[in-house]
Formats: C-alpha cells, structure tokens, sequence
C-alpha cells in the first residue's frame, strides 16, 4: 500500500472518529442499503460477512494494540 493509500485510509478513520453515534449509525445504514441494491440474498450474505470478518479482526489489531500500551512488560522492548 503506497502513502497515499494510507493517507486516504487515516482521513475516513478520523472522518468516522469525529461522528457522533446517531451519525455513524446514519452513515452506516445508509453505505449498507447502498451495497445491498441490484444483489440477490446469498450476495448481500456473502458481503455482509467479509465485511464482518475485516471488522473482527480490526477489533483484535486494535484491542491487542491498546493492551500493549498499558503492558510495561510490552514496552520494555
């Protein structure tokens, strides 16, 4: 992935960092009716769980990372 990649990908993190919940739920519907449009149920299935998974294992990087943090053991390194 090139620096601008990057780049684009921390803007919409801080983008969505910055919404309230009621706005990130909004956001989140919508990008979901959106994706679901012109797709039969196996496809929307189908999708739904990648996206599901990307998630899961964003949520392990992150816990880990933020666990990390407050280890002294971890930063000892």
């Amino acid at each position: 992935m090139n620096n601008y990649d990057k780049e684009t990908i921390r803007n919409w993190a801080n983008f969505l960092y910055k919404l309230n919940g009621n706005e990130l739920s909004l956001l989140a519907t919508a990008i979901g009716l959106i994706l679901s449009q012109d797709l039969d149920a196996s496809q929307i299935n189908v999708v739904g769980n990648f996206f599901e998974g990307v998630g899961q294992i964003m949520l392990i990087i992150g816990a880990q990372e933020q666990l990390n943090k407050g280890n002294s053991y971890y930063n000892a390194k």
